[in-house]
């Protein structure tokens, strides 16, 4: 029997296609996992393996011919412990624990197939100063010397010109020909050079707008952050920069942190209205010349009567130089206290347009997919 021990460690990325394939395999557990998600749970991005049927392992060694990757342990002729078992069963089976995503492969495989053109970048980007490898040249700063490519050129012309090598006889006529012809010379030297180029780059500027009055309960602000989460994520994916406002509101606005933003309500009425207001004077006072404007707000609906009509007054001047305005309304329907045709997305989503959406859900993690649809899929 054949024993071949391999003691080398993987390279870098050198499991790169393994990690690919167990992704795809999970990708149907995952995207469950996220829809039947609380209300009130972390996105955690740990995902139990119980689900994947794998090739069983076997214990029988005693006719294998076999090789053992990234051994560190065992030399050739060492038996090999097998613990429990008489030889014939199988051995532990993958589902026995769990793998960790990170949060990008995680999200990807739960918005995968999603097409969003509404998200997609518009009007002329800025032009970024970038460098690349432009390959070797024959003059540079020495910081930038290739040595390697530069002995090649010294080996190459001394042999050219016949000098003798290190290896050959000092004779008088062969240290003539060393002095005449140097070891290493100006025309030998190679660098490495760099390119300039121009790449296009485009911003965006995503203004989070969230009632945060007392009717806003942990789980509709909870719904809010997984909303205002996962749109800022695909923004990342399509924008150079990204750029975050957050604006909170009762019947009063005011921009905080994020820290403040997702923190304790406020007691108190609502006025959407003042929400606008807000935004509409940040983006006054700011630079946002050429970025692309998103602004999401959430709410639970709740709003006085009499504001509606300023509502829609700051919302027609906000839609001449927003990208995209999505409100996305979250109701526990079957404990509103809220009567029928009585809350905002009742009167908002008659008032769509190419760049505003209205949309309802419950204060549910896998209805936000849903929202994310109806907003930036597009027709």
């Amino acid at each position: 029997m054949s024993l071949i021990i391999d003691k080398r460690l993987n390279g870098r990325d050198k499991n790169l296609g393994n990690r690919q394939r167990l992704l795809r395999k999970l990708s149907e557990k995952i995207k469950g996992k996220f829809k039947k998600k609380e209300i009130g749970e972390n996105i955690d991005n740990n995902v139990s393996t119980d689900s994947l049927d794998e090739n069983p392992i076997y214990a029988d060694y005693k006719s294998l011919d076999s090789i053992h990757i990234n051994n560190d342990r065992f030399e050739s002729g060492d038996r090999i412990p097998v613990s429990g078992g008489d030889g014939e069963s199988k051995g532990p089976s993958l589902g026995e624990g769990d793998i960790l995503l990170s949060t990008q492969e995680y999200l990807n495989i739960v918005l995968d197939n999603f097409r969003l053109p509404r998200i997609e970048p518009s009007g002329g980007p800025e032009s970024k100063v970038r460098y690349r490898n432009g390959g070797i040249t024959t003059s540079g700063p020495m910081s930038r010397l290739h040595l390697i490519r530069t002995m090649q050129a010294s080996l190459g012309r001394r042999l050219a010109l016949g000098r003798p090598m290190l290896e050959d006889p000092d004779t008088e006529e062969n240290e003539r020909k060393r002095q005449a012809i140097p070891f290493l010379d100006d025309i030998d030297l190679r660098f490495r050079s760099r390119i300039k180029y121009f790449e296009p780059s485009y911003s965006a500027v995503m203004f989070c707008l969230m009632d945060v009055s007392g009717s806003m309960d942990e789980a509709k602000v909870s719904t809010s952050k997984y909303f205002f989460w996962i749109l800022w994520y695909m923004l990342k994916q399509k924008y150079n920069k990204v750029s975050l406002v957050f604006i909170r509101h009762t019947d009063r606005a005011e921009v905080v942190t994020q820290e403040q933003f997702f923190g304790e309500n406020k007691n108190g009425g609502t006025a959407a209205s003042s929400a606008l207001a807000e935004a509409l004077k940040v983006y006054k006072s700011g630079d946002y010349s050429g970025s692309n404007i998103y602004i999401a707000e959430t709410s639970d609906g709740e709003n006085y009567g009499a504001d509606n009509d300023l509502y829609l007054k700051y919302l027609s001047e906000i839609l001449q130089f927003t990208r995209f305005f999505a409100y996305l309304q979250i109701n526990s329907f079957s404990f509103s206290s809220i009567g029928a045709g009585d809350t905002m997305y009742d009167f908002l989503k008659d008032y769509e347009t190419e760049n505003f959406a209205a949309y309802e859900i419950e204060p549910e993690m896998g209805k936000v997919l849903d929202a994310i649809t109806h907003f930036f899929g597009g027709s």
